[in-house]
């Protein structure tokens, strides 16, 4: 009853029609705030996928990580001012998300790696396994992201963050799944706008347009973890019990 009761508070965001409005103004002004703010922090990232692109040296697999690694960490929600010493006191946390995603490339690699030498019988059995894992853990990540860095950067962190992420996930279920059909039709986007490089008549803006996608879904996750951690605090950070 508490799963469903809660499922209910969440769809509040989308009904009445006004607070729809004020989940899309906020979202807007994440976006205004942060195309900025990541320009001046990780501009050098979209340079580098730039240049590889137009020079087909294939830094996809080296960048992306960082790429998103510093996304989150700009948009997550902070009283604190963006500037640079904003950056330098979490870079450490920041660490440990571009290692959680260059793990998860290299999984994804080997993975497919290693069934090139698999029965077929055994790929076929073990390739829904892969996905479904893949799956749940890609579209947690984004949630893992701001609860890691509101942490102070442990290994202990680390592991709680992903349980944290999966408990906002399950409590406000169908809202996550809005968002992860948002962040579908973005990567759906994302592939269309690379395969039609030729009719845009640029790599380049293909790339810009991609990272303004990128900013404005990252911008989504980031007001929807504010709004659920402020509604059910206690869920994700459990206070001591007291025994009367």
């Amino acid at each position: 009853m508490q799963l469903l009761a809660s499922w209910k508070q969440s769809l509040g965001i989308f009904y009445p029609l006004n607070n729809l409005k004020l989940f899309g103004f906020a979202i807007v002004r994440a976006v205004q705030v942060a195309v900025p703010q990541f320009l001046v922090y990780g501009g050098w990232l979209v340079v580098l996928l730039i240049v590889g692109t137009l020079y087909n040296v294939p830094v996809d697999s080296f960048v992306l990580p960082f790429f998103f690694a510093c996304l989150y960490l700009i948009v997550r929600p902070s009283v604190g001012i963006k500037s640079f010493n904003y950056v330098k006191e979490h870079w450490h946390v920041g660490v440990g998300g571009v290692l959680l995603l260059f793990a998860l490339t290299l999984i994804a690699v080997s993975f497919s790696w290693i069934i090139s030498f698999l029965p077929s019988f055994l790929v076929q059995v073990s390739m829904p396994v892969f996905f479904l894992s893949l799956f749940l853990i890609s579209v947690l990540v984004p949630l893992w992201f701001f609860f890691f860095f509101d942490s102070r950067g442990r290994l202990s962190d680390f592991f709680a963050s992903w349980k944290r992420a999966f408990l906002m996930a399950l409590y406000a279920f169908p809202v996550w799944l809005c968002i992860f059909a948002l962040s579908e039709l973005v990567l759906w986007a994302s592939t269309i706008l690379f395969l039609h490089v030729t009719f845009l008549g640029s790599s380049v803006i293909s790339i810009l347009v991609w990272v303004l996608l990128e900013i404005v879904l990252a911008s989504t996750w980031s007001v929807f973890y504010t709004k659920r951690l402020h509604e059910q605090f206690e869920l994700y950070f459990p206070g001591p019990q007291i025994k009367e």
